[in-house]
């Protein structure tokens, strides 16, 4: 991101004697689609706790990054697109995993059953 605003200011600067907005978009094209793909393997490579740990510190750089980006008048819709299948995939390992966590814990509570009520107990309550 920090090239692109240097890519920008020089373009906007010199009047696009060194670099033109067409060289800008073409750069940001190539950088994200790099990302992009970066982006979805690790997602497609992720699960269950560790998906979930990791998953709001990665997209939140991501957004503030394309939203300087967008600032700049670049385009970020394949971003917004990612970020739609990372909520979809997250939503369903949060689920699969708070179904196993409680679970677990009927598992537990289960394994340590109280012990029947005698009629004198029954009785008082």
């Amino acid at each position: 991101v920090g090239f692109l605003v240097i890519e920008d200011k020089v373009c906007h600067t010199t009047g696009g004697a060194m670099t033109s907005e067409a060289d800008v978009v073409d750069i940001w094209r190539e950088a994200s689609a790099a990302l992009l793909a970066r982006l979805r393997a690790w997602l497609a490579g992720s699960s269950g706790q560790q998906l979930l740990a990791e998953s709001g510190a990665i997209c939140g750089h991501v957004a503030l990054a394309c939203t300087v980006v967008a600032h700049y008048g670049l385009r970020v819709d394949a971003f917004k697109e990612f970020f739609a299948e990372a909520l979809a995939v997250y939503s369903e390992t949060l689920e699969k995993e708070c179904a196993q966590w409680v679970a677990a814990i009927c598992k537990e509570d289960l394994s340590r059953k109280l012990p029947p009520l005698t009629p004198q107990e029954r009785q008082d309550a």
